[in-house]
């Protein structure tokens, strides 16, 4: 019978830590750089990103994947977009109004310093994103499973996502850093 306690008692405690590591591994540090050299474009027309704050935020590079800010992509797909911090879940919901295309060039591309670095940033396999009540899920161009990217309190997406959501083509010219 003592036996049966330890080995239950040892499952048990095997198992909370299988939990607990499986809980910190949804939040992994990593270096990636951020990109203020590409420019993004939809349909021709330039896009310049901003966050909840309304700062300047530019694409981010990570393992040959670029994600742009989530809360940049609601705007150009009309949508509203809501964080609950208790449950890591992003809603984007259609709004009422015309469509909006983000054409902001209020800040000139001269005035851009147009040097990538590297940033430390999250990768937030615990963050859900939720588009018009469907939970989303992302990959690279290889077809791998990728996660939303946590970088100074702004949320990132994969681009080449956006754009299937979009019902876009997307092309990266290396020569212009152009997508």
């Amino acid at each position: 019978m003592k036996k049966l306690k330890i080995i239950a008692i040892t499952s048990l405690m095997i198992a909370s830590l299988a939990i607990s590591a499986s809980a910190i591994s949804a939040v992994q540090d990593i270096t990636a750089q951020i990109r203020p050299d590409y420019i993004v474009e939809i349909d021709k027309v330039e896009q310049s990103f901003e966050n909840a704050n309304g700062d300047i935020v530019y694409p981010i590079l990570y393992q040959g994947t670029t994600y742009i800010p989530l809360r940049a992509v609601g705007e150009i797909m009309n949508k509203n977009v809501f964080f609950n911090p208790n449950t890591n879940v992003i809603d984007l919901v259609k709004r009422d109004e015309e469509l909006y295309n983000n054409t902001n060039d209020t800040t000139t591309s001269s005035s851009i310093p147009k040097i990538a670095s590297d940033i430390i940033a999250q990768i937030r396999s615990d963050y859900i994103v939720n588009i018009d009540g469907v939970e989303q899920s992302f990959e690279n161009a290889n077809g791998d499973i990728v996660y939303p990217i946590l970088y100074q309190g702004t949320t990132y997406i994969p681009l080449r996502a956006v754009g299937e959501i979009m019902n876009k083509n997307v092309f990266f010219n290396p020569n212009t850093n152009v997508i």
